[in-house]
């Protein structure tokens, strides 16, 4: 069973990367507009969670309509919502065609973070794991009998979304031995065999990493 991630970022936790950045304080990037639907204006989401059903329920989204362009978001209110193979579709108010619609085609999809829907245990957002500290679990001989210690290895900078399991980008702390300068950076599998624990209060993760995952020529 792997750990679940949905993958909305928020501002001040996020690494600086690509077109999940957020654009203004108090407002999650949730994805982007990546399609329409028939001729009536409906608009298909593209977006970073893979729980779609989360969205049920909301009534206003927020899009960049001049993207690149911060702190400039346009309300929309949502006239209806439905989820068709895990895919939002939304027909927004005022956007009654076609034309409107396809107007709208790669405009980055935000909502208020005051909305952002509440997961089920053992799922993450992204925006809670940026910046933990993650640990591994090392066994140490003192006195004659074995201790579990726990090393710094390296602090969370993305979760990385992938078909099979979502991987933690962990930047290696420069303490960590194991580790030439050649490997700065590492990819955890989000599955319970590697992370055992997810603390976001304390705000650390303890793993266990297979044997050979910090060789510098697969970090």
């Amino acid at each position: 069973m792997k750990t679940n991630v949905s993958m909305s970022k928020s501002s001040g936790n996020q690494p600086e990367k690509g077109p999940k950045d957020v654009n203004a304080a108090g407002y999650i990037h949730i994805g982007k507009v990546g399609g329409v639907h028939g001729i009536r204006g409906e608009i298909k989401l593209y977006h970073f969670s893979r729980q779609a059903n989360s969205l049920e329920g909301l009534k206003e989204l927020f899009l960049n309509i001049q993207n690149n362009k911060k702190d400039n978001l346009q309300r929309f209110e949502i006239e209806k919502i439905r989820i068709h193979k895990n895919v939002p579709m939304l027909k927004l108010v005022g956007i009654d065609d076609r034309n409107a619609a396809e107007a709208l085609m790669k405009v980055d999809a935000y909502i208020k973070e005051d909305n952002l829907a509440e997961l089920e245990e053992g799922n993450f957002y992204v925006r809670d794991l940026i910046g933990l500290e993650v640990f591994e679990t090392a066994t140490t001989l003192r006195g004659g009998a074995s201790q579990n210690a726990h090393i710094l290895l390296g602090t969370v900078i993305d979760v990385i979304d992938n078909p099979a399991h979502d991987l933690l980008e962990v930047r290696l702390d420069r303490g960590y031995s194991t580790c030439d300068d050649i490997c700065k950076t590492v990819l955890v599998p989000m599955v319970d065999a590697f992370i055992l624990g997810i603390d976001i209060e304390a705000r650390k993760i303890l793993v266990e990493l297979p044997e050979g995952l910090l060789n510098p020529e697969n970090a």
